[in-house]
């Protein structure tokens, strides 16, 4: 006869998602930590109903994770490859520069 009581009965996992902090709630996505806390109440309540869905979610954070991990290895090269790029372009133009006064240089010359 649940439905008489005022406040709902809570077992497990649903209790402590309601008495965490409102501010954890808010988080879009959830801490590779947070679910490994959840493995660990599985494990202290031999409840082991969804640790395969636990486990799955770890291997989709983690892969999150490592996948921007290599995402900024890749954005730190490409910014290695635009400072050479800029230093190459600086270069270029000061043999320009040298150039033009020389043609500048032998133009003078011929006139004369």
């Amino acid at each position: 006869m649940q439905y008489l009581l005022k406040e709902p009965i809570l077992f497990g996992l649903q209790a402590e998602v309601l008495s965490l902090p409102q501010q954890e709630m808010d988080m879009p996505n959830r801490l590779v930590c947070n679910v490994i806390e959840e493995m660990r109440v599985c494990s202290k309540t031999r409840n082991y109903s969804y640790m395969d869905g636990l486990t799955e979610e770890v291997q989709t954070l983690v892969n999150r994770m490592e996948a921007k991990l290599f995402d900024f290895k890749e954005f730190e090269d490409l910014n290695e490859s635009i400072r050479e790029a800029k230093a190459d372009l600086k270069r270029l133009k000061q043999k320009i520069k040298i150039a033009e006064e020389e043609i500048e240089v032998t133009e003078g010359l011929n006139k004369v």
